[in-house]
């Protein structure tokens, strides 16, 4: 009985901004293509306090490639003000979100 794929966490050490962007685009990046037996990739918001339109322009760029190779996206929070962000944008209709 084989299990299923580990889920490919990603964490982000702050703020998801456009002076943290690219670098989070990068390490996300990277554990993909380090890792070619995935279906879940974890977004470890939980340091977040804030995402801006940089941020969220990411999030949704994420989710689109990881959905299009069949996979899906699980983002981990710990703050309310990205649930509420996360929520009227409607990137929660597109990946779970979890409060954690």
């Amino acid at each position: 009985m084989s299990s299923a794929p580990s889920p490919i966490s990603c964490p982000v050490a702050g703020d998801l901004t456009s002076t943290t962007a690219a670098a989070y685009r990068a390490l996300i990046d990277q554990k993909l293509a380090s890792n070619t037996s995935w279906s879940l990739v974890e977004l470890d918001l939980r340091a977040s306090r804030m995402v801006d339109s940089v941020g969220l322009n990411l999030l949704v760029s994420v989710i689109k490639g990881v959905k299009e190779k069949g996979g899906s996206v699980r983002i981990l929070i710990a703050h309310p003000n990205i649930q509420r962000i996360l929520a009227f944008t409607r990137i929660d209709k597109h990946a779970e979100v979890r409060m954690a």
